[in-house]
């Protein structure tokens, strides 16, 4: 073989062998290319479902927040109504003819009193002090108590004051104890929310 042969063998293998080596760099480069367009579609596809997680999670967020908004905002206004009503209860307790008021204010006297208190009426029920004195008298006749000049420090009720005790019985005050029970009742014929 000729030195001429010799090299053209050489060169011969050596563009095979670089052929190889390029076909092989070229299929390895495309396998990288593949893997990195696959890495790159689960990125995406991975990003766009937390995108969207947490965009439903944010929508879900703002609803239940609206809904808590809006339950605080009738709860308010419920609140408010049952308030009112509370209000008209004592006015329309102040508003009873001076018979079925004194029955009614005689009765609440009556059973925190004990004897030798001093009582004091509103400065609205000063008027009324006698006839609910009267029906006192009338419904618990060994009941003594004193009557105080100044008035009560309020409009409308009483102020039972003595060593063994001392009740407000304002109209408020007896509005306000009972006022778990007024606003069930309240509730009912406003809301119709039966108990």
């Amino acid at each position: 073989m000729a030195l001429a042969d010799i090299i053209t063998k050489i060169r011969a293998d050596a563009d095979d062998e670089a052929g190889r080596i390029v076909a092989a760099a070229q299929t390895r480069a495309a396998e990288i290319v593949e893997r990195a367009e696959q890495r790159a579609g689960e990125q995406r596809a991975a990003t766009l479902a937390e995108a969207d997680t947490d965009a439903r999670r944010e929508a879900d967020r703002i609803v239940v927040s609206a809904r808590l908004a809006a339950r605080d905002e009738a709860l308010t206004r419920r609140r408010e109504l049952v308030d009112t009503a509370l209000q008209r209860a004592a006015e329309t307790l102040a508003a009873l003819s001076d018979i079925e008021y004194a029955a009614f204010l005689s009765r609440r006297i009556a059973a925190v009193a004990r004897g030798g208190e001093t009582v004091r009426f509103g400065s609205a029920d000063l008027a009324r002090a006698e006839t609910v004195l009267e029906a006192l008298r009338m419904n618990t006749p060994g009941l003594t108590l004193a009557v105080a000049d100044e008035p009560a420090p309020f409009e409308r009720g009483a102020l039972v004051e003595g060593s063994r005790v001392r009740a407000d019985l304002s109209l408020t005050a007896i509005v306000e104890e009972r006022r778990d029970e007024l606003e069930l009742a309240v509730a009912d014929v406003l809301f119709g929310e039966g108990a």
